[in-house]
């Protein structure tokens, strides 16, 4: 009977777990969003008000000539070919900028506000400029999932690898490095993302998302070395 009744709490806890994942995800996702425009403001107010909008202009086309720069080529593979993960961000931060802006009639709100006040207008400018830009990255964002995907890849083989070396060899369980190796995943996959979507000047994503990715794929290492059946 108990095996019963933990056979049907599996499914509950797993949807459970998937929802709360989900909406700390959207959660996180909102927070660097309001941050990013936050942050925008502050320094057009403090730090360079000469600059104005122009300024969060400047970051925006050159995020854009960050994603332009990338592999414009399609990926052909063996039953389908895939677009470019260039023309893929492109389409995906065009969508989320139109659902959230036009769709909802909200440019045409904030055009109209605008024109109340010129100082106003900037302010909005710039917070336009900073959202398209947020979009602009998560979509890039998006597109790096394989890579970490790739490098999570590699740190399972190597690390299943050196933990049948340990089993063979009578090596020492350790038990307490699998569980901080395992609780620190989390935080080394919300960093970059965080990062990258809330950082004020144009960066080049590849300075973010490689070493975070090879952070990663160390830290499954370590993981998949050290697991062991009763911990």
């Amino acid at each position: 009977m108990t095996a019963l009744v933990r056979t049907h709490d599996r499914p509950r806890g797993l949807v459970a777990r998937l929802l709360r994942w989900t909406l700390g995800l959207a959660a996180a996702i909102t927070v660097a969003l309001m941050l990013a425009v936050i942050i925008e403001w502050v320094g057009m107010t403090l730090f360079w008000p000469e600059k104005g909008a122009s300024r969060s202009r400047a970051v925006l086309q050159q995020d854009l000539a960050w994603l332009r720069g990338t592999s414009t080529s399609p990926i052909v593979l063996p039953l389908v070919t895939v677009p470019a993960p260039a023309t893929i961000a492109a389409e995906l931060s065009n969508s989320l900028y139109r659902a959230v802006f036009v769709w909802t009639g909200l440019e045409q709100v904030l055009s109209w506000l605008s024109s109340a006040s010129v100082l106003l207008a900037v302010y909005l400018e710039a917070a336009l400029n900073a959202v398209q830009t947020f979009f602009v990255r998560l979509a890039i964002t998006i597109t790096a999932v394989p890579l970490f995907l790739a490098f999570a890849w590699w740190g399972a083989m190597e690390g299943l690898v050196r933990r049948d070396l340990r089993r063979y060899g009578g090596d020492i369980e350790r038990g307490m490095i699998y569980h901080w190796a395992k609780h620190v995943a989390g935080a080394i996959l919300a960093a970059p993302v965080f990062l990258y979507l809330a950082w004020p000047d144009s960066l080049n994503p590849a300075w973010v998302f490689v070493p975070f990715a090879l952070a990663l794929g160390i830290n499954i290492m370590v993981v998949s070395a050290t697991f062991t059946k009763y911990v």
